[in-house]
């Protein structure tokens, strides 16, 4: 990658390399490259961090752990598409003989001091993973999955600040193929990954958000950039702030293409930052949604 040179924009920076034309999808490339942001990213950008900031967001994660992955982060139903349906519809019986309560972990969220919580029980932990429905009762829809049992545990998780060992309960059952795992904490331990709804919709459509960015380096990052497959002219950017790094493309169109086939690529940009990370969350441009970053 070219040289840096750095320009001041408003509220935050944009990391620069020589402006020069984009890539085209059609040549299948490998990656994108990374040029100054033009006004349009630039505003776009700005308008994503007041939208995070105007409701406290960006001041709470710098304290909070992001849960960057779904809360059943293990197990599954095989083939049986019926039983995951079954399981998602929350039409599960916990058996009699699933017992057990909470119980006390220290979480070591990197990045931050320890700290001491006490985990749900197994029917508050499947519910995080479905809401139980009323079932196999008079009136009411049968029971299509039945958990016979759980069995306390950890796993590794991925957060925003990285990879953290959590408590789950892992559930088996009929209809249940491999142990569900499900992460055990409770509701507030771990935030929701935030997306800025209150900001302004981009008025034009050539603006393109990312899939995921992992830091490779104190001040690099590996962004993959949403595009069509038929997109002409994708470049790569980044807008820097000292409470954010935003993130994204854009594209010239679909250079003349009448119809493209209904595929979504994502296609990985390596970023410099103009200064160290250092915690600052990665979202990307268009939704304002937390993309970590991953640590490689």
């Amino acid at each position: 990658m070219a040289a840096v040179a750095l320009t001041a924009s408003g509220a935050g920076c944009s990391t620069q390399a020589p402006h020069g034309p984009g890539v085209d999808m059609t040549s299948s490339p490998t990656a994108l490259p990374v040029v100054a942001a033009p006004d349009r990213f630039r505003v776009r950008a700005e308008q994503t961090a007041a939208s995070l900031r105007s409701g406290g967001t960006l001041e709470h994660l710098h304290d909070a752990v992001v849960l960057m992955q779904p809360v059943m982060v293990g197990g599954g139903f095989g083939d049986d598409g019926v039983a995951k349906e079954t399981f998602f519809a929350g039409l599960v019986r916990l058996s009699p003989r699933v017992t057990g309560a909470g119980w006390p972990v220290t979480l070591r969220p990197p990045g931050l001091a320890p700290r001491d919580v006490v985990t749900l029980g197994p029917r508050e932990t499947l519910e995080l993973a479905t809401h139980l429905q009323p079932c196999g009762g008079r009136g009411q829809e049968r029971c299509g999955l039945t958990v016979t049992g759980a069995e306390r545990g950890s796993v590794s998780v991925l957060t925003q600040r990285g990879a953290m060992t959590a408590p789950v309960w892992r559930f088996t059952g009929s209809g249940i193929d491999d142990p569900l795992v499900v992460v055990a904490l409770p509701p507030g331990v771990l935030t929701e990954a935030p997306g800025a709804g209150g900001a302004p919709s981009p008025q034009d459509g050539d603006l393109l958000g990312a899939a995921s960015a992992t830091a490779t380096g104190p001040t690099s990052l590996t962004v993959r950039v949403y595009s069509s497959a038929c997109e002409v002219d994708l470049q790569a950017h980044v807008w820097e702030a000292d409470d954010v790094v935003v993130v994204g493309g854009t594209t010239g169109g679909w250079g003349g293409v009448a119809a493209c086939p209904a595929m979504l690529m994502a296609t990985p940009a390596e970023v410099r930052l103009a200064r160290p990370l250092d915690g600052r969350p990665v979202v990307e441009v268009v939704s304002g949604r937390l993309l970590g970053p991953e640590r490689s």
